[in-house]
């Protein structure tokens, strides 16, 4: 309750006159531009891809123009057009590309035919292929 609701046991009655079950909420308003939406917490202006942000109870954050500080970790997806591997970040999935290798502590440059073209060990000098 504050002023522009009442509760009785775990109901609430707002100024609305929506009458909501505290704990066995589904949906509703927060406050101002949050929703709580099948089980997710989110902005009021989310849609999916395009605007807003929605975070899941799983952790899953699904975010638009996001500034993220920290540690980030992933094993799959894309960064600033580059593709993600589980051990490798690659700057295409064929063709002509750069593929840094962690697992391989490598780096290789891969034609247009896919042959190495030049590999940089680390720790090693450089090789032609």
């Amino acid at each position: 309750p504050d002023g522009t609701s009442s509760q009785i046991g775990s109901l609430v009655v707002t100024s609305n006159e929506s009458i909501v079950d505290s704990n066995d909420a589904t949906s509703g308003f927060i406050t101002g531009n949050l929703e709580y939406v099948g089980g997710y917490i989110q902005s009021a202006n989310y849609v999916s891809g395009s605007a807003g942000w929605r975070l899941s109870a799983d952790g899953t954050l699904n975010a638009v123009n996001a500034t993220l500080s920290g540690t980030i970790t992933a094993t799959a997806g894309t960064i600033g057009g580059w593709i993600i591997g589980s051990s490798t970040i690659s700057s295409s999935a064929a063709g002509t590309r750069l593929i840094l290798d962690k697992g391989n502590t490598r780096i290789d440059m891969i034609n247009s035919s896919g042959n190495t073209v030049m590999r940089f060990d680390y720790g090693a000098s450089s090789t032609a292929a």
